[in-house]
Parts: C-alpha cells; sequence; structure tokens
C-alpha cells in the first residue's frame, strides 16, 4: 500500500472521519504479443486495461481539514484487495480507541464483506449519495409516460425517500421510513428492498450528531469529500488517456495528496 504519513504531520491526533472509495483508472499493459513498427523496429503490443485505485480520506469536521491519508492500485474491488487495504489502515493505528469515530464507504459487495473482518472498533456510514442512487435505479415508471411526466415522477418518489434522511429527530427520521414502506411497498417494491436493506448502516451519523451537535451532516453522511479528490484524480487521468506504469499512477496519486494537504 501507497500513503501518505499515516498522519498528517502538523496534526498528530487520528482523523475522526475516515472515508473510503475507489476509482477506476486506464493503464497500458504489455499483451506479451510483439509488432514490427514503421521502421522495423520490435514494439510491445499494449492493451489498455481499467484497475481501481483504493483511497482513504481523513477528515476532521471542526476545521474541515481533510488528509488523503492512503491509496492502493488492485486489480479489482473484490473481497480481498478491500481486505489488503484496510487491514493496512488497521495496523497503522486508523481505530476507534485512537480516536476513529466513523468510517463512511459507498456499500460495495467486496469492501462491506472485508467490513465484516476488520472491525475499526467504530461505526460504519452508509454514503446517502450511494444510497438514493441505488434506490433511484430501482425506481419502476408506467410505460407509455413522455420524458417529462417520467422525470417528474420519479423526481416526486424520490423527494419522498429523500425526506427520511432530511429528519433533524431520530424519531421523525422512523416515522417517515415507515411511511415510505408502507406508501411504496406495492407499487415500487425494488425501490423498497433497496431501502430497506442496510437501511441502519444508513443512520449511523445519528449517535455521532448526538455526541457532536456542532459537527455539520455534510461530514458524517457522505462520501461527497473524497469523491472531490476523485474529480480531480479524474481530471487528471483524462489528460493522460492511459498510463503506461504502475509508477506513474502512484506518483500523480502522491502529487494530488501533496496538494491537497498544502490547501488545508
Amino acid at each position: 500500500m501507497q500513503s501518505a504519513p499515516p498522519l498528517a504531520q502538523d496534526d498528530p491526533t487520528i482523523p475522526p472521519i475516515v472515508q473510503v472509495d475507489a476509482i477506476w483508472l486506464t493503464q497500458l499493459r504489455p499483451t506479451g504479443k510483439i509488432r514490427i513498427d514503421g521502421k522495423g523496429r520490435r514494439r510491445l503490443v499494449k492493451a489498455r486495461v481499467k484497475r481501481p485505485l483504493l483511497l482513504a480520506l481523513g477528515v476532521w469536521p471542526e476545521s474541515g481539514h481533510c488528509v488523503l491519508l492512503a491509496w492502493q492500485l488492485a486489480e479489482s474491488e473484490d473481497e480481498a484487495a478491500w481486505l489488503a487495504f484496510l487491514s493496512a489502515l488497521e495496523a497503522a493505528g486508523i481505530r476507534g480507541e485512537n480516536g476513529l469515530q466513523l468510517l463512511i464507504h459507498d456499500g460495495g459487495a467486496g469492501l462491506c464483506a472485508a467490513l465484516r473482518i476488520v472491525h475499526f472498533d467504530a461505526p460504519t456510514q452508509r454514503c446517502l449519495f450511494h444510497k438514493l442512487r441505488n434506490i433511484a435505479n430501482a425506481l419502476h415508471l408506467p410505460e407509455g409516460l413522455s420524458r417529462r411526466e417520467r422525470t417528474r415522477q420519479r423526481k416526486a418518489i424520490l423527494k419522498d425517500f429523500r425526506a427520511i434522511w432530511q429528519a433533524k429527530r431520530p424519531a421523525t427520521l422512523l416515522r417517515r421510513y415507515r411511511q415510505v414502506v408502507r406508501c411504496y411497498r406495492h407499487t415500487q417494491p425494488a425501490a423498497v428492498a433497496t431501502l430497506r436493506r442496510d437501511f441502519r448502516a444508513t443512520i449511523a451519523y445519528l449517535s455521532l450528531e448526538t455526541k457532536h451537535p456542532t459537527w455539520p451532516r455534510a461530514f458524517l453522511r457522505t462520501t461527497s469529500h473524497l469523491e472531490r479528490v476523485n474529480r480531480r484524480i479524474r481530471r487528471r487521468a483524462r489528460a493522460a488517456s492511459a498510463f503506461h506504469s504502475d509508477q506513474g499512477i502512484l506518483a500523480m496519486i502522491s502529487q494530488e495528496a501533496a496538494a491537497l494537504t498544502a490547501a488545508a
């Protein structure tokens, strides 16, 4: 695993919030075949392959300070890849006993499987942005609707689902949850099933709000701050089109990590 210093040099504490996610990048890899170029030279034939870059971002909600803690190139986002990455984070001291209070993730199958093995001694929060996107993808609308009508109905239904997590009080949130399940369980069974699946993981932030009422919700419920880092990386990746080596990818990430720390 490639990483920055486990903690920012000017902040010796463990980040209370850690966000984890992966971004897919294109790399050129030799296929084992040889071609002859126009000048008669032997050249390796390379193919474009997609590889995930696993990332962990440390966040301090009171100050808004963010540090890219670690990154690792993998072959897939399966359980084994995430298990190796999360185990290295935990071994570096990212644990509840040292100050970690919440780990936020996107709910990917491999990542969730790894989280059942690596216990950081801290709650895990399912990213609400990804949860709502999954619910939107599960919606079923009647055939024959115009594009405008489909958009209108989709927005109206999602507004009811989104309102669950807009509640300020836990009792209100749970009441809205039950209302949505009753209202849509027959007309939108797939969306309701998606809502109910790991619902408890979407409300882990509530206990943290009780402990730290001044912490903004924006830091507690989504991987949005890590997504901003991902957008920067995607811009670099588009400019490069494809990376020729692991070293090129890791050098680019090191530069982005340094820029993020310098901007804090």
